[in-house]
């Protein structure tokens, strides 16, 4: 019975041999691809790192290229505003030179008609045989020039773009106002009348004399 007891007792260590042998190779097996696995982890985190890496490079590269773009967009900035001043510039110059060149127009224009009246004046004056006096001849050169000027298409014209561009004002509002004006002064003399004096005289056009005006 005792050898039977053995005999028995030494197959369960065998069972046992077997089984504890078969677990050792599964955790082995497990163990091995644990391994594996680890290792694949750690090539996959050093791939990941070197790709951060990469990432972090062309970022900095990224920043560095925004940072001149930023540089050169301020320079562009600063040329542009110095070119707009300048625009400014010009255009304010081309403005005035306009506004000159109408004015230069307007005295033209003006010193026409002051020729033509005046001349005007002096043929109605020698044409009444009387000695003309400062005030008589004054006053019909003025008058004159005044209806010639009012009349005149050219510098009616030219003096409401002057008006116009010097004030800024309303075209139509200018030309009413400028209309308005010219009826007002139609036929009647704008200046004040001058003040009869006796002072020396000499002789103009056809031998008429005329007074001087002190």
């Amino acid at each position: 019975e005792e050898l039977q007891t053995l005999v028995a007792e030494e197959e369960y260590l065998d069972e046992r041999a077997v089984l504890l042998s078969n677990v050792e190779a599964r955790i082995g097996e497990v163990a091995h691809r644990c391994v594996q696995d680890v290792h694949a982890r750690h090539a996959e985190l050093d791939l990941l790192e070197l790709q951060i890496d990469h990432c972090n490079k062309a970022g900095q590269e990224s920043i560095l290229a925004c940072t001149e773009q930023q540089d050169a967009l301020m320079e562009a900035q600063k040329v542009l505003s110095e070119i707009d001043r300048k625009a400014a510039e010009v255009s304010t110059e081309k403005v005035a030179l306009h506004e000159r060149r109408q004015l230069v127009e307007l005295r033209e224009l003006a010193l026409n008609r002051l020729e033509s009246g005046w001349s005007t004046a002096m043929a109605k004056c020698r044409q009444s045989g009387s000695r003309p006096e400062a005030n008589v001849v004054c006053g019909e050169a003025v008058e004159k020039v005044t209806l010639e000027l009012l009349r005149s298409e050219p510098y009616m014209r030219c003096l409401k773009h002057l008006v116009g561009s010097v004030l800024g004002r309303n075209a139509t509002e200018l030309a009413a106002l400028v209309e308005r004006a010219g009826l007002r002064h139609h036929g009647t003399s704008s200046f004040p009348e001058l003040p009869r004096t006796r002072s020396n005289s000499s002789w103009g056009e056809g031998g008429a004399e005329v007074e001087h005006i002190e």
